[in-house]
């Protein structure tokens, strides 16, 4: 029985001792009711719908990128993280595109960052280089030339973005400024919490890493809404069965049609008309090509051997305006 005793009290001495003061320094406040603590416990019923939209995103978006360079390229979707706003400025790297976007009717502004290594692999890809001169790391501000060519690919993205959003809110995005200093990249109070979506993006090999921050207290009027799985039959797919109907698109045959010029007659001088008979008419400009009364390309007509033929010289949207391929 004394052994027992020397034995516990031997083992009772092998744990250091502190005094109040050293336990008051070695614990961390936490509120109950704390907003950031309320907004963290939201993550596990928000995350799933988020990276369902992220993913939906992430085809997209490589499928606009490879119409847009023609490159190969892949589109990862990296897990989300909800980290407060203090924190995420002193992570982003610098120099970095950071771009202040307004998407109505969201409040607030949502950051996207393109890093150093995307942006140096996005220019080259875009004006014909093969990588082989990499300045990826090269600390210096991005030229205007630059600036321009990502420009174009951020409208890219937010077009992608507004989609894969469809679902939970119509959103019409619009930039509000560009920086390159994390400094002036700040949308929200220190300690709002963020969701931070990445995604790695390769090109040919080489890349680097797009940004999505949105603030949490943004999302707040959509919180139901991405609580639920009202678009979840949406992100469904079965990739086997897209790749089949991607390809049998791809290999289907349309008739293009082009209007090569007009003229007006009388009924009288149409009953009239003989075998042989010539028309006088005014050659057009320009004519445009047609699918099923789907304006496609704008482009002038001539002889190609024995053939008309049109040579083809703008893309045309939709609406008959031409596509910017800048």
């Amino acid at each position: 029985m004394p052994e027992a005793a020397t034995r516990s009290q031997a083992e009772f001495d092998l744990v250091p001792l502190t005094n109040d003061s050293e336990q008051a320094k070695s614990a961390e406040p936490y509120d109950l009711v704390s907003g950031a603590n309320l907004a963290r416990s939201r993550l596990p019923a928000l995350g799933p719908t988020l990276e369902r939209i992220n993913d939906r995103f992430a085809r997209q978006f490589r499928a606009a990128l490879l119409q847009y360079l023609r490159r190969g390229i892949t589109v990862t979707a990296l897990p989300i993280e909800l980290i407060p706003h203090r924190d995420l400025l002193k992570r982003l790297a610098e120099p970095s595109l950071f771009s202040l976007i307004n998407m109505k009717p969201m409040r607030g502004s949502v950051l996207m960052v393109i890093d150093a290594a995307l942006a140096n692999a996005l220019v080259e890809a875009r004006f014909g280089g093969d990588g082989r001169f990499s300045n990826a790391a090269a600390k210096r501000e991005f030229s205007g030339i630059e600036i321009k060519a990502l420009e174009r690919t951020l409208g890219v993205v937010l077009e992608q973005f507004a989609i894969a959003w469809e679902p939970f809110a119509l959103f019409e995005p619009s930039v509000i400024r560009h920086e390159t200093a994390r400094q002036f990249a700040s949308f929200g109070a220190p300690d709002d919490l963020v969701f931070v979506s990445a995604f790695d993006i390769n090109i040919d090999s080489r890349g680097g890493t797009l940004l999505s921050c949105i603030s949490d207290s943004n999302l707040e009027p959509l919180h139901n809404q991405l609580m639920t799985n009202i678009a979840e039959e949406g992100f469904n797919y079965d990739m086997h069965w897209y790749e089949m109907l991607k390809g049998n698109v791809e290999r289907a045959e349309i008739t293009l049609s082009a209007q090569l010029g007009t003229i007006e007659l009388h009924v009288s001088d149409l009953l009239r008309l003989r075998p042989g008979d010539v028309f006088e008419m005014q050659r057009p400009d320009s004519v445009i090509v047609e699918a099923g009364d789907v304006p496609l390309f704008r482009g002038k007509w001539g002889r190609h051997g024995k053939k008309i033929a049109v040579m083809i010289e703008d893309r045309l949207d939709k609406d008959g305006e031409t596509v910017d391929e800048q």
